[in-house]
């Protein structure tokens, strides 16, 4: 039992929307004054997905270029053209900072300097917007392509194997652990006349 190439997007639209309707939820709920904390890794994770949709879609308008239903894509721009617009800062948002951390020049343009360059609205309610047209797109997806979205869901849930289930470190131990850890990097230290 193979994925249909079909099948295999389908399946990357359901586990975005996931993702992205989770964090949908809980991004607003974050308080203001933690902006520069939990609420710019939401964010910025939310980047990461709204990039793989991106990428995901291409193969789709590839798909429905062979089915010659790429009409059913067009009729969706007001969900897609948001997310265009905002293609190349997404892009360089996550290849810059946030998959990659400016691995080959270091900092050359900063987070700002994109957001900035690309006019990027990254406020609470410009994430949602772009988070709810992929999640509304998805669910466009899902309705047109509804047998073959279950058939891959079934497939998957046969194929996939059986969930991690092994727990070496229980929470509770964590701290210990890390206790025993440090001193055994001070021992190193001491040794190496570090």
């Amino acid at each position: 039992m193979k994925y249909t190439e079909l099948e295999k997007i389908l399946l990357r639209f359901k586990n975005l929307a996931n993702k992205l309707y989770l964090l949908s939820k809980e991004y607003p709920k974050i308080s203001p004054q933690n902006k520069f904390g939990l609420q710019s890794l939401i964010r910025e994770y939310i980047v990461l997905q709204l990039w793989s949709f991106l990428r995901a879609r291409d193969d789709f308008l590839k798909e429905l270029e062979k089915m010659n239903l790429k009409i059913f894509d067009e009729s969706m721009k007001p969900m897609w053209e948001p997310l265009i617009e905002n293609r190349t800062a997404i892009t360089k948002l996550r290849n810059r900072h946030i998959a990659h951390v400016q691995e080959q020049k270091p900092f050359k343009e900063y987070i700002y300097d994109i957001i900035e360059k690309y006019q990027f609205a990254g406020s609470t309610g410009d994430i949602l917007l772009l988070c709810r047209c992929v999640l509304n797109y998805i669910q466009f997806v899902k309705t047109k392509f509804k047998k073959e979205w279950e058939s891959a869901g079934q497939k998957y849930n046969t194929l996939r194997p059986y969930p991690y289930s092994i727990s070496i470190t229980k929470i509770t131990d964590l701290e210990e652990i890390m206790k025993r850890k440090k001193l055994e990097v001070q021992k190193n230290f001491q040794q190496n006349n570090i």
